[in-house]
């Protein structure tokens, strides 16, 4: 059994006994799977791998069941400080729900993104969920060393009017 359907079972359970008698499970699992390297030790790219393969999975189960356990596992998905993502290999949607589950805004280390359109204007949605994006891309024509490029997201002065150039800030490393 991979530690994601691990989780997940454990989740499940928790959510169930609590309901059906009165316990408090739920509430004792999330709070020791709630810190910032959870479940990996320091490995905040694994880490981010997981929580976001723990929500797909969850999500699928929810849409099985028709019951929701995303919400009772919102503390730990609140646990990184900066999510690690390689957008070829993930679906925005679930970036995007994890996202929604901060109370505050985090930090994204892009690795690589998709190419399709699609998949580039769903992205823009995470975008109000980011404090910081730092695209972190293989430099041109060298794929084995890497460039980092720190786009600070700003959220824009209701009071000014909106001048994107303001907003985006770059900063290249």
């Amino acid at each position: 059994m991979s530690s994601v359907r691990f989780l997940l079972n454990l989740c499940v359970v928790a959510v169930e006994t609590d309901k059906d008698a009165g316990t408090r499970f739920l509430t004792q699992l999330s709070s020791v799977c709630s810190y910032k390297t959870f479940p990996f030790n320091y490995n905040r790219h694994d880490q981010s791998d997981f929580l976001l393969d723990l929500c797909s999975h969850v999500k699928n189960y929810e849409t099985q069941t028709g019951r929701s356990y995303l919400p009772a596992l919102q503390s730990v998905f609140q646990s990184p400080d900066v999510w690690i993502i390689d957008l070829s290999q993930r679906k925005i949607s679930v970036l995007l729900e994890v996202l929604k589950l901060q109370t505050e805004k985090k930090t994204l280390d892009l690795r690589r993104c998709s190419e399709e359109e699609r998949e580039v204007m769903s992205f823009l949605q995470c975008l109000q969920h980011i404090s910081q994006l730092r695209l972190i891309l293989p430099k041109c024509g060298n794929s084995d060393s890497e460039h980092e490029l720190d786009v600070l997201v700003k959220s824009p002065n209701p009071s000014s009017a909106r001048n994107p150039a303001r907003d985006v800030q770059q900063v290249q490393s």
